[in-house]
């Protein structure tokens, strides 16, 4: 019986190369605003290469595999590394999306202040009483 193709293909990567030159740019350029020092360990840890392969991410020697992206873009910092892959193309989706985003962002922010304001107030308010 053969088997599928699939199990003898190997991990398929976004090249450094061409139109996925820009991509590869944009997510190392991402991963070092979020994470300036040891970037390579972090890339590691949510990703699950070699420390190698994401030096060499890093210094664009090589292309990410569909693999290691997802788990970028599943990861706490996936929006950033989304809109790194977004880039400069702005669907109508894409705005419409990222102001959702934002608002809920700044409900979140919203309640936070609310809560920090409250607890201000009580503690005044024990102080006087």
């Amino acid at each position: 019986m053969m088997r599928p193709a699939s199990i003898f293909c190997r991990e398929r990567r976004f090249t450094h190369s061409g139109a996925n030159r820009h991509l590869i740019i944009a997510l190392m350029q991402q991963a070092r605003v979020l994470w300036p020092a040891k970037t390579a360990s972090q890339l590691v840890v949510i990703t699950g290469v070699s420390e190698r392969a994401a030096k060499y991410w890093l210094a664009r020697k090589r292309g990410i595999s569909a693999e290691a992206l997802a788990a970028l873009l599943r990861s706490e910092q996936g929006f950033e590394f989304l809109k790194a892959t977004i880039g400069n193309d702005r669907p109508a989706w894409w705005r419409q999306f990222e102001r959702r985003v934002r608002v809920a962002q700044l409900i979140e922010k919203q309640k936070m202040l609310r809560e920090e304001l409250e607890a201000i107030e009580r503690e005044a308010s024990n102080r006087v009483a």
